[in-house]
């Protein structure tokens, strides 16, 4: 007998279990710094004090202690947030989406803004995200120099022989309003081309020389231009 027909051969009603509906309104997001089994950093907590609004710390049940920030709504402030935290020096973070009071994927809380259908949610006991890479840092805009020395007024005459005696480096020279002077080599894409010149050059005698990498305008740590840049 089929399975939809009773003992009669009356078909049996097919009763469909509804599908459980996500608002969009529950959908927010949050912004992991870091999370920490012991002490938070000293030059985070001082962070924490400058951004007593924007930043929160919340344990965990394991006693592990984010520094979090606070509920941010949309997504385009999530960006601007970002941008805010990373000029405080901050450069690793992950976004955390949140449905209610729990965290889901990232692609599911996409899917309830957009409309799209989803069987259910999968929620995580923990903040977890994604990189907040992608939307901080453009690959083709990071870079690396080597930085050999910066002077208030006058150049001293020792550095101004070493670049006499290696004017094939071609070193730039750069003056501000302020009266210093900055000396630098070209920008410069790979890590190990970068390595090689700073080498040379501290052999040389630019014994002051420090390998720098930048993303735009703005310096960044060299392990995190090595990390995005896969070098």
């Amino acid at each position: 007998m089929p399975a939809n027909v009773d003992e009669l051969g009356n078909k049996i009603p097919v009763i469909e279990k509804p599908k459980e509906v996500f608002y969009k309104e529950g959908v927010y997001y949050r912004i992991v710094i870091g999370k920490y089994s012991n002490e938070i950093p000293g030059e985070y907590a001082t962070i924490l004090l400058q951004t007593e609004n924007i930043l929160e710390t919340e344990v965990d049940a394991d006693g592990n202690t984010y520094i979090i920030s606070t509920k941010i709504e949309n997504f385009a402030t999530v960006k601007e947030r970002l941008v805010e935290l990373n000029e405080l020096g901050i450069e690793s973070m992950e976004i955390v989406t949140y449905y209610k009071y729990d965290p889901i994927p990232f692609d599911q809380g996409n899917k309830i803004l957009n409309d799209q259908p989803i069987d259910s949610l999968n929620f995580y006991s923990n903040p977890q995200g994604i990189s907040a890479d992608p939307y901080l840092y453009q690959k083709d805009a990071i870079y690396f120099r080597v930085d050999l020395g910066k002077f208030k007024d006058e150049v001293p005459q020792e550095f101004a022989n070493l670049l006499f005696e290696n004017s094939e480096e071609n070193i730039l020279r750069e003056e501000t309003f302020e009266g210093e002077t900055y000396f630098y080599s070209e920008n410069i894409k790979s890590y190990a081309d970068a390595k090689k010149m700073y080498d040379r050059l501290v052999a040389k005698g630019f014994t002051g020389a420090k390998l720098v990498a930048y993303h735009k305008y703005d310096m960044i740590s060299v392990e995190k231009a090595r990390q995005l840049l896969g070098q």
